[in-house]
């Protein structure tokens, strides 16, 4: 996700869209399963959060897999996530790591510096 896509996305954290806790629908937003599972910090959308100057994008790992029979519900870091009770996406998905790009990649393929170890933060889970 690129910084200039991260701007204005309190609309889409306010919707609450995603079903699961842990693993996800497919169609869940993955930035804001990434505030629920404590990737990113719970005011990341509001207006007057300020992204750290040198962040140029943000990289997450996913793992595809099976759909769920149901995804349950749970609240984590001031969201609750919404339950669904049936099997209907053909896969899911869970959030492995997260990783912040400070610096574009050059023509030569140099210059990418990629900060933090994309561990949740205590307490996020």
């Amino acid at each position: 996700m690129a910084r200039e896509h991260l701007l204005n996305l309190s609309k889409v954290v306010k919707k609450r869209s995603i079903w699961g806790n842990d693993v996800y629908t497919a169609d869940s937003d993955l930035f804001t399963v990434l505030i629920h599972q404590g990737y990113l910090p719970h005011n990341v959308s509001e207006p007057g959060f300020h992204w750290p100057e040198p962040a140029r994008e943000l990289r997450a790992m996913l793992r595809v897999l099976p759909a769920q029979a149901h995804y349950a519900s749970h609240s984590r870091n001031t969201m609750k996530s919404r339950a669904w009770a049936a099997a209907c996406f053909a896969c899911s998905y869970c959030v492995e790591r997260l990783w912040v790009v400070t610096s574009s990649v050059r023509a030569d393929g140099s210059g990418l510096r990629v900060d933090g170890s994309g561990e949740r933060p205590r307490g996020g889970r």
